[in-house]
Formats: C-alpha cells, sequence, structure tokens
C-alpha cells in the first residue's frame, strides 16, 4: 500500500492536532458567566486584551448549557503561553467575574 497525502483524513488529523495542543495547555478553553446588560462582552474582551490574550474562538450563550436567565456564559478558546493562564484567570476574578477552566 502507498500511503501519501491523498488518503490521509485532513479532518481527523485537524481533531488529533487541535486534542494535542489541549494537552500540552497550548489551547485553553475559559467558560466565564457574564452579566446580561449591553457591552458586557466588550467589557469581558477588554480584559482579555489587556493582557493580551489571543482569542481564537468565542460562544455567547443564552439559552443552553444549564445557563440562568439574565446569566449568559461566554466560551473562549485561545492559545496561551504556559504561564499566562493564571495571570488571565487571576485578572478575571479580580474583575468578579466567575469562569472555570474547561477541560
Amino acid at each position: 500500500m502507498l500511503v501519501c497525502g491523498g488518503n490521509i483524513d485532513v479532518t481527523l488529523l485537524s481533531r488529533i492536532i487541535e486534542r494535542g495542543l489541549v494537552k500540552d495547555g497550548r489551547l485553553v478553553r475559559l467558560r466565564v458567566h457574564l452579566p446580561d446588560y449591553p457591552g458586557a462582552l466588550n467589557r469581558l474582551t477588554s480584559i482579555l486584551a489587556q493582557h493580551r490574550a489571543n482569542i481564537v474562538e468565542t460562544d455567547y450563550d443564552r439559552a443552553y448549557h444549564g445557563v440562568g436567565l439574565g446569566e449568559p456564559r461566554s466560551n473562549h478558546d485561545g492559545n496561551p503561553r504556559p504561564d499566562h493562564i493564571a495571570e488571565i484567570i487571576s485578572a478575571l476574578g479580580a474583575a468578579g467575574y466567575t469562569q472555570e477552566k474547561v477541560l
């Protein structure tokens, strides 16, 4: 059998790489509880920007995952430096946000 680029499942390869990044701590998801008012997401992303957090993907959820009324959750995927995630979590806590690292 000949192995070449034509018979590689690129979608599977992408998922393998993504899981490896998560395992190595180079791709992190934080779930942050937000107040439900205009500008809340902007305030949150401003804090992340101040700490030079690179956001890869953002998901703003008002209806799923056990979200209470008036308490949307926002999932943020980013690729921090190894020591950077503790700094970001600390800054969010100091700003009054409840957050959790999603594994």
